[in-house]
């Protein structure tokens, strides 16, 4: 009780102490995290840092709570953008509002703005279809760091629709080695959707998608392609698993696509 009457005090330096203590306290009252709460909008800098850096340990607040954090995002010192980027990351669910400005924070003028909001991304396993989009259209950002912060993230996703496999491999074509890498890593955990989304690419595409995914996957686990009957078959142990209709035209550029790589790597059918 005294440390949160503390935070009211007038005097900022018994202000910022009073946040700071809290930091070591890994389970707070909800009067002391809404006081907290409260000094994000200290007009001391270094009482709105302490009080983000002490929320930081919180692993369940309530959406309000959450709110004020986002709100904090934007604040013009980036220490604070900072911790409350990161007081975030402790949260395993997230509501799609703090998502968007989580990747908004992507692209914050600090580096270790942009860091701590990946982290918290990387912590969401299940993003809705416009986070996913937004992640995808910061993949091509001019700085690097932001697009491979976004694969990673995307990486994170059990399932991606197909709209968002095409544009994953879209982003193979990227100038950046580790985006490519980190997209690359991304799609790796997407065979079954790279099966799906494979008789609609482009010819180059299948042929990387092929040789970079799933003739590898094919290699590592009980998978295989096969065509029969005009039609593009998956198979693991549990037997035929999926099934796509491809034209003869799509039937021949598949075909040749599986024979060149598998010539390359010394498997004859």
């Amino acid at each position: 009780q005294s440390l949160i009457g503390a935070l009211k005090d007038e005097d900022a330096r018994v202000r910022m102490s009073a946040s700071s203590a809290l930091y070591n306290k890994s389970m707070m009252s909800e009067l002391a995290i809404q006081s907290l709460i409260g000094a994000l909008k200290d007009e001391d800098a270094y009482v709105r840092y302490s009080a983000a850096s002490a929320l930081d340990k919180q692993s369940t607040l309530s959406e309000s709570s959450i709110q004020s954090l986002i709100g904090a995002l934007k604040d013009e010192d980036a220490y604070v953008r900072r911790s409350a980027a990161s007081a975030l990351c402790k949260q395993s669910t997230l509501s799609e509002s703090a998502i968007q400005s989580l990747i908004g924070a992507l692209k914050d003028e600090d580096a270790s703005v942009e860091r701590s909001a990946a982290s918290a991304l990387d912590n969401q396993s299940t993003l809705s279809e416009s986070a996913i989009q937004s992640l995808i259209g910061v993949l091509k950002d001019e700085d690097a760091y932001v697009g491979r912060s976004a694969a990673l993230a995307l990486d994170k996703q059990s399932t991606l629709s197909e709209s968002a496999i095409h544009s994953l491999i879209g982003a193979l074509k990227d100038g950046d080695a580790d985006v490519r890498e980190s997209v690359s890593e991304a799609l790796r955990n997407q065979c079954y959707s790279l099966c799906i989304a494979l008789p609609r690419l482009a010819e180059d595409e299948i042929a990387c998608v092929y040789k970079n995914h799933l003739f590898r996957y094919s290699c590592e686990r009980v998978m295989s392609l096969h065509i029969q009957d005009n039609e593009l078959c998956l198979y693991t142990e549990q037997g035929l698993v999926r099934s796509e209709p491809i034209g003869s035209d799509r039937e021949k550029i598949i075909t040749s696509a599986f024979k060149a790589v598998q010539h390359k790597a010394g498997v004859h059918a």
